[in-house]
């Protein structure tokens, strides 16, 4: 029999059928867990449980819907845990005389949207009154590095603990205070399980808050790549970026290839994002507006990336609003009657623009006439 800690191994990073029947089941619920867990897609909007990443281009990559990050069932499962133990502490802080609010007069969770509604973030709870601080926000986590909390506050003192445990978790906090007005964010973190416990309190910090908040702006605004946090893909700040391919590169026949994304309204280069308003984006090709994201999710045909997604030397726009490029000493069109948007992400690895013979019937035929070809090249 398959001994349950392989068993339970192989369900969270492959789908191989496990060799026992009862690792089959394992199997089976994660590969459940999984399917559920990557339904949801990519945020619309730049969140602030994210926007303390060091790295602007990872922050850009993101909002532009560039790069997948497929969630396991492991990640899932500490997904839920934290979930779980969320709920398991404000059944606790609702045994006791604090007033702990979790949810609006409107039932929906608490929180802000900024810039247009691009930017936005989802505070756990808020403390009208509690103990010597008076209002204040409230945040809980769900970690096995709980206990380093209890180090960083008898290292640094209590008010600078979270910023030396978690920094993202720091700007996240002074976002949320900043956008309420309160002065103070108390973080409790539960380990596994919710058996273990730990919490900090954190003073607000103006200037972090209007230091992140205008980052935030830029990134929604740029229309092209920031800088990056990093310049080669060992960093450790970008080993687990899932733009990573997007950024970087992936190693095929001895040289870097750069992964083309799936093509969306947000990657496209006719697409502006408006910081005033509420969700409102602007498309140049067709001179139309829409404030429902949700438009945003596909692609039209009319479709072309953003240069700054494709890994060549930018010509200019066609006046038939296709984008040209050079690579190789070949030149080439995203665009009407050339490589489309969603055959330039399915072949990204292949590169069929730099093939001479697809490239001249290209030109030619337009690239319908040598689909197929493509796809075997």
């Amino acid at each position: 029999m398959l001994p349950f800690f392989i068993g339970r191994y192989m369900a969270k990073t492959s789908h191989t059928k496990p060799l026992s029947e009862a690792a089959f089941i394992l199997y089976e619920l994660h590969k459940g867990m999984e399917s559920e867990a990557n339904k949801a897609g990519n945020r619309f909007y730049l969140g602030a449980s994210g926007v303390g990443n060091p790295c602007d281009a990872n922050l850009w990559y993101g909002f532009r819907g560039c790069g997948t990050e497929y969630i396991t069932a492991k990640t899932e499962e500490k997904f839920r845990d934290g979930h779980h133990s969320e709920d398991e502490y404000i059944r606790r802080f609702n045994q006791t005389q604090y007033i702990l609010v979790t949810e609006g007069e409107n039932g929906r969770q608490l929180g802000f949207k900024d810039h247009g509604g691009w930017f936005r973030g989802h505070r756990d709870g808020l403390f009208p009154s509690i103990s010597k601080y008076g209002k204040a926000i409230w945040e809980h986590k769900c970690s096995d590095k709980w206990n380093l909390i209890n180090k960083y506050i008898a290292e640094a003192g209590e008010y600078n603990a979270l910023k030396k445990w978690n920094e993202t978790y720091y700007i996240q906090a002074q976002l949320y205070m900043g956008y309420e007005g309160v002065e103070w964010h108390i973080l409790t973190c539960a380990g596994s399980g919710s058996r273990d416990s730990s919490i900090v309190v954190t003073p607000f910090n103006k200037d972090v808050f209007e230091q992140v908040r205008s980052r935030a702006k830029r990134i929604i605004s740029s229309d092209s790549l920031p800088v990056r946090g990093a310049e080669t893909p060992t960093n450790p700040c970008c080993m687990f970026c899932k733009a990573k391919k997007v950024c970087f590169g992936e190693r095929i026949n001895n040289k870097a290839v750069k992964e083309i994304p799936a093509p969306s309204c947000r990657n496209c280069c006719y697409i502006t994002f408006s910081t005033e308003g509420d969700t409102e984006a602007h498309c140049a090709f067709y001179g139309s507006s829409s404030s429902n994201p949700k438009d945003l999710e596909g692609f039209k045909t009319c479709h072309r990336f953003n240069p700054t997604l494709i890994d060549a030397e930018l010509i200019g726009r066609m006046d038939n609003g296709n984008i040209r490029y050079k690579k190789n000493g070949m030149e080439f069109d995203n665009g009407e009657n050339a490589f489309t948007s969603q055959q330039m992400h399915e072949n990204w690895k292949t590169e069929p623009w730099c093939n001479k013979t697809v490239n001249d019937i290209q030109h030619r035929f337009g690239i319908s006439a040598i689909k197929e070809d493509i796809k075997k090249e």
